[in-house]
């Protein structure tokens, strides 16, 4: 075992040459296609060679008619040099040329697009390479943001005729659903997406899930609506956003006060981008289907600690 350029670990020479190429930017990966196509070909003419040459040795050590004289063929240098290099394409482990083949041609569909956790998502997939389809209520904000590097759609989570139309040929959906209408639009669209032959549906869940309190409760009747719907999925459940804090900053400032009701309980605040590259690290790799992965920050704090860090920043 041993750390690769990025200082994640790889398991052996053909994983390291798979992870690299599953790094490699969306206009590059084109050109990797076209060499793992051509190298296929290859492959097939080597094979043939073999054929054919093995087909001359035999000829020529047949005995001779009176008077014949017999010519020993052997390959040709270019054959050789395709020998050599099919040779070497099947040191490759080929199940990780298949798994590469399929992310190169990857398709995903985000909501949420514009909101906090989606447009993070959204971003992180652009600095990959990728071209994301988005599916947004608001075309011109979303343009905006993202200019012409996003395929988008107008449609909402409500409404199964917009979903359908948004996930047709998608492999991989990131799905992001607010308030009480959480379960039944996480059902409209895991039928949507089971109907659209969607491959992966990654859920934005919540932590609160485990204990079936406010927000949670509505998070695991949704989940339980994506299980039953058969669509692989992975349940990304982050514990309370710290950016959701900043809205205690006025009371702050004016009061010096944070009023709620948790008392000594402690809570492990976890940063947006954190929570977005979880999100993409699911939504690209096939490692978590059928998992439900609880995320959290460095350090759990009670509200009066953090009402003194957010004073200590105003000043």
């Amino acid at each position: 075992m041993c750390p690769d350029a990025d200082g994640q670990e790889v398991w052996s020479r053909n994983r390291r040459v798979a992870v690299t190429l599953r790094r490699a930017p969306a206009v590059r990966r084109q050109a990797i296609a076209g060499w793992l196509s051509a190298a296929h070909f290859v492959l097939l003419a080597a094979q043939r060679m073999r054929v054919t040459v093995s087909e001359r040795k035999r000829f020529s050590q047949r005995p001779p008619r009176c008077g014949a004289e017999v010519t020993e063929t052997s390959p040709s240098f270019l054959g050789a040099l395709i020998e050599g290099f099919s040779a070497s394409l099947l040191l490759l482990n080929m199940s990780n040329i298949k798994d590469i083949l399929k992310e190169i041609t990857m398709s995903y569909l985000i909501t949420g697009a514009t909101g906090d956790i989606g447009a993070r998502v959204v971003e992180l997939l652009l600095r990959r390479g990728e071209r994301p389809r988005i599916l947004v209520r608001d075309a011109p904000k979303a343009r905006a943001r993202f200019g012409d590097r996003v395929d988008i759609r107008v449609g909402d989570l409500g409404s199964a005729e917009s979903l359908r139309a948004a996930l047709e040929g998608v492999d991989e959906f990131f799905l992001v659903n607010i308030g009480p209408q959480i379960p039944a639009r996480d059902e409209i669209a895991a039928a949507a997406a089971r109907a659209a032959g969607v491959k992966h549906l990654v859920k934005l869940s919540s932590m609160d899930v485990q204990h079936g309190l406010a927000i949670g409760a509505w998070h695991e009747r949704g989940e339980a609506a994506v299980r039953a719907s058969g669509v692989p999925f992975t349940f990304v459940q982050p514990t309370g956003f710290m950016s959701n804090l900043l809205a205690w900053a006025p009371s702050i400032k004016a009061e010096r006060v944070v009023r709620a009701s948790t008392g000594d309980g402690r809570r492990a605040f976890v940063h947006s981008d954190d929570i977005a590259a979880v999100a993409v690290t699911v939504l690209t790799t096939r490692a978590y289907h059928g998992e439900s992965l609880p995320i959290t920050g460095p350090e759990a704090l009670s509200f009066a600690e953090v009402t003194a860090r957010i004073g200590a920043a105003l000043g």
